[in-house]
């Protein structure tokens, strides 16, 4: 039994292999033709996000379809006219094959770019040609965050943290001011500046207790669907709106499927144990996107969700608050080495920071950040400045 064990978990470590090695060789041989390298070539293409502008300059990812097919991330700078996502345009363009410093503990541009599977970068020229070919009518993950964007851009234009709930909001961090980001930065906070696994783990989990505790409350209801189940079902659909806001980033897939094995298990009733459910979760996330393994966050996510795991089991008979306040500590503490190996930085204020942020960010800002935008939906103005200036 043991030797089957091995042989087993060989197998599945071959296979993995295998897996990665197709997966990256197909990204690989979609590279752009080297003669449109360096040189103004004219291209026709779908804006694939949601563009992010400032006073200089846009940043987007373009889908090019003529005259190759590829995925290049382009800026335009000085003025340039609104853009939005799905719409085709038409560039004047100049771009360059991947690369990066790779500064001995610097940070590897090549490798993100490999990672988010971008086959050029470069710049629009100025060009009387540029133009938009065809406005997209189309109701998608973007054009609806484009909207929620423009909508809260009113209320939050005279906030100083507008930066922050925009980006706890859709996701979208281009607002965020550099002196927030060092902030967040210098107390290594920046996972609770944007929609994250925590954040989706939490309203998730807070939609299925809310309605666990309703469904308790309707005895004919009971009879019908245990009250676990449908509230998996809630939560489970909670998690993937909450997803959907923020473009579905790898990130965020990575924070659902997390959440989906969870839930499915309720939903299925598999008695699985928590290392069970963690290990699922940790073969699914590889199995559709294997170039997980260069992110950080991948690789942060699921070593606190196993520290988590692990103090979730500690001090049981003790009161929840203290067990609380121990489990953010365990984090806090246990997070320093790999942030200081991924990021050669740390902060003494660390520990102290994330014992105030996270209960902030996770029961204060997001919450209200959420309900604020869905004021500003159904267009009850008073309540959603309320929520905001809160």
């Amino acid at each position: 039994k043991r030797h089957k064990l091995l042989a087993q978990n060989i197998l599945v470590f071959l296979l993995g292999f295998v897996w990665m090695g197709v997966f990256s060789s197909k990204i690989l041989t979609n590279s752009i033709d080297p003669n449109y390298f360096n040189t103004p070539i004219k291209v026709v293409g779908k804006i694939a996000n949601l563009p992010e502008i400032s006073d200089s300059k846009a940043k987007f990812t373009l889908n090019v379809e003529q005259p190759f097919k590829g995925k290049i991330k382009l800026s335009w700078y000085a003025h340039q006219p609104q853009i939005k996502p799905d719409d085709t345009w038409q560039f004047w363009i100049k771009i360059k094959p991947n690369n990066g410093y790779q500064n001995l503990g610097g940070f590897d541009y090549e490798q993100w770019l490999f990672y988010k599977q971008i086959d050029a970068t470069g710049y629009v020229r100025k060009n009387s040609e540029n133009k938009l070919l065809k406005a997209s009518h189309a109701i998608t993950i973007n054009t609806l965050r484009q909207k929620i964007k423009k909508s809260l851009s009113g209320y939050l234009t005279d906030l100083s943290f507008a930066g922050v709930i925009n980006a706890l909001i859709i996701g979208d961090r281009s607002m965020m001011s550099q002196q927030h980001w060092d902030l967040f930065k210098a107390t290594n906070t920046t996972h609770l500046s944007v929609i994250s696994g925590l954040h989706i783990g939490l309203i998730s989990g807070f939609v299925f207790l809310l309605v666990n505790f309703l469904w308790r409350q309707c005895a004919w209801c009971l009879l019908r669907i245990p009250c676990s189940k449908i509230a998996a079902y809630f939560g489970l659909i909670s998690a993937l709106l909450y997803a959907l806001m923020a473009g579905f980033s790898v990130p965020t897939q990575r924070a659902f499927i997390m959440a989906s094995v969870v839930f499915l298990s309720l939903i299925f009733r598999r008695h699985h144990n928590t290392w069970q459910l963690y290990g699922m979760a940790l073969l699914l996330v590889l199995t559709f996107n294997p170039l997980s393994v260069f992110s950080v966050g991948f690789w942060l996510s699921f070593y606190v969700v196993a520290v988590i795991i692990y103090g979730i089991k500690q001090h049981q008979n003790k009161h929840w608050l203290l067990r609380l306040i121990y489990i953010q500590l365990l984090i806090t503490f246990a997070t320093i080495p790999l942030i200081a190996w991924f990021f050669n930085t740390g902060s003494l204020l660390s520990p102290i920071a994330n014992l105030i942020a996270i209960p902030v960010f996770s029961f204060i800002s997001t919450p209200l950040s959420l309900l604020g935008a869905v004021f500003v939906y159904f267009e009850y103005s008073y309540l959603a400045e309320l929520s905001f200036d809160i």
